[in-house]
């Protein structure tokens, strides 16, 4: 139920009882002065029950309200038992993905090492490949004469 039936309620039992309560009045001092006169007893205690009813009507609203609140309550409890447990779920993803950057920081850099390392083994081979090529053909030249 919402608020504005609540206070839709409460607005109608407010009206009600401000008529109710005049009549009261009137029929309280009325039956207290002539006590033995029955048609004010009964006016009393008509005006008396209606509003002990109001007031029944009243006490059961607070307790919807009272119900509807408790209820809010458990579920904003589990709202931020739920926005808990997913910040430390993010929390440890957060960690978990920054390991793993820096695993694959450490990995492209061995991946470079390893590059580099092939490039000047390369040079070297091809350094040595000519250095032999040309010292067979200085030999060759030498020794031909």
């Amino acid at each position: 139920m919402g608020g504005d039936s609540y206070n839709e309620k409460l607005d109608a039992l407010n009206s009600q009882f401000a008529a109710v309560l005049d009549d009261f009045k009137k029929f309280f001092i009325f039956y207290y002065k002539n006590p033995d006169y029955a048609d004010y007893k009964t006016s009393y205690n008509q005006a008396k029950s209606t509003i002990q009813g109001i007031n029944s009507q009243l006490f059961q609203i607070v307790s919807e309200v009272e119900a509807a609140l408790s209820a809010m309550a458990e579920d904003t409890t589990k709202i931020n038992n739920g926005i808990t447990e997913e910040k430390d779920t993010q929390d440890k993803l957060n960690s978990n993905l920054a390991s793993i950057k820096s695993t694959n920081r450490s990995s492209n850099t061995m991946i470079q090492n390893y590059k580099d390392g092939y490039k000047d083994q390369f040079a070297k081979n091809i350094i040595m490949f000519l250095a032999i090529f040309l010292s067979l053909y200085v030999i060759f030249k030498v020794y031909k004469k």
